[in-house]
């Protein structure tokens, strides 16, 4: 088994033979790892789930949020987040790393389109160095109401 060290997580996400090889705790800790670099870009702490199933042993998806306790990024508009991230090996595909996160004002899910709502959505890509970075793709409508269940902030 192999232990990935926290300076070495990166090189085994871009290494997809060895990222099948991961057990759940190396995902987990690769998913740990991609959450501070997208808290780092967002400019808010966020904290994710800890990885308990591995699909096929290619793709997880886990729950992120900003971290509990912390102080209102808006005082009185109680503006919070919550979403998801995931990795996806591709199964012949395309390798993504992507986060969707759902915007709240008051508990209630920020939209602009009719009732559905919309998310934002990050991708890691890697750059030329071989490191991975956070780039946003923009705000995205929930056309499909794939994201429905998140209409309003959950009291965790």
């Amino acid at each position: 088994m192999m232990n990935i060290a926290d300076s070495a997580w990166e090189d085994v996400l871009w290494d997809s033979a060895r990222l099948r090889g991961c057990t759940v705790e190396q995902w987990d800790t690769i998913v740990q790892n991609l959450t501070q670099r997208l808290a780092q870009f967002c400019g808010f702490e966020l904290v994710a789930e800890t990885v308990d199933t591995v699909l096929d042993g290619e793709a997880v998806c886990v729950e992120v949020r900003r971290a509990p306790g912390r102080s209102n990024v808006l005082g009185l508009l109680d503006v919070d987040v919550e979403g998801t991230l995931g990795i996806d090996i591709g199964r012949g595909l395309q390798f993504l790393v992507e986060a969707t996160l759902f915007v709240f004002v008051c508990g209630n899910r920020v939209a602009r389109f009719d009732k559905k709502g919309d998310y934002l959505e990050f991708r890691y890509v890697r750059s030329a160095d071989g490191r991975g970075q956070w780039t946003m793709v923009g705000w995205k409508e929930d056309e499909y109401g794939e994201f429905e269940g998140y209409f309003q902030m959950r009291n965790v």
